[in-house]
């Protein structure tokens, strides 16, 4: 059985500059940072929901790295073995060898400034495997899923203990040569 886990590393440098926004929140919502002391109230007031919206939403993050960070003996993400391959992120269930027609490594749209590589898996039916969450529902969630214009299930390796190469490699390896691999 292969397993993989979120790598301790790229978790602190989301936990440092998820830390490094709050502190800037922290000095807008205290007026160290912001409108001058002369400014209209309404930009005071503006700059006071910027600070705060900007800790809640990074103190969050915050709060995800550092749960992980601390957890010892944290399970893995990513499980395979001789019956399938599941993703607890993503998969609300194991993907059986024989309903993965193939996987393939494709570069992800994205804002950064990094392109993004993904792993996806061509799938019978993703429906039947996706996991179904509050966000799921959420209309904006199918929207950036159909930016990837994939059909299957998409994995991301960004904070992983492993690269897209590997787990392509591994999976066709786990499969006994099932699944097909594509460029």
């Amino acid at each position: 059985m292969t397993k993989y886990h979120i790598e301790k590393v790229s978790l602190t440098f989301y936990f440092i500059g998820a830390l490094f926004f709050v502190v800037i929140g922290t000095l807008i919502v205290v007026g160290f940072i912001g409108p001058a002391e002369d400014a209209a109230e309404f930009d005071r007031v503006g700059g006071a929901v910027l600070g705060w919206i900007t800790i809640i939403f990074f103190g969050s993050i915050m709060l995800f790295a550092l749960g992980h960070l601390l957890r010892s003996n944290a399970e893995p993400v990513i499980c395979m073995d001789a019956s399938g391959f599941y993703d607890r992120r993503v998969c609300s269930k194991a993907i059986p060898w024989s309903e993965i027609r193939g996987v393939r490594i494709f570069k992800g749209k994205t804002l950064y400034t990094i392109p993004q590589r993904f792993v996806s898996l061509d799938v019978i039916d993703p429906e039947s495997y996706l996991k179904k969450s509050i966000i799921h529902s959420i209309p904006g969630h199918r929207l950036f899923r159909n930016l990837y214009d994939e059909p299957g299930i998409t994995i991301s390796t960004a904070i992983l203990d492993c690269s897209p190469q590997s787990l392509v490699m591994r999976i066709k390896r786990e499969s006994n040569g099932a699944v097909e691999v594509s460029t």
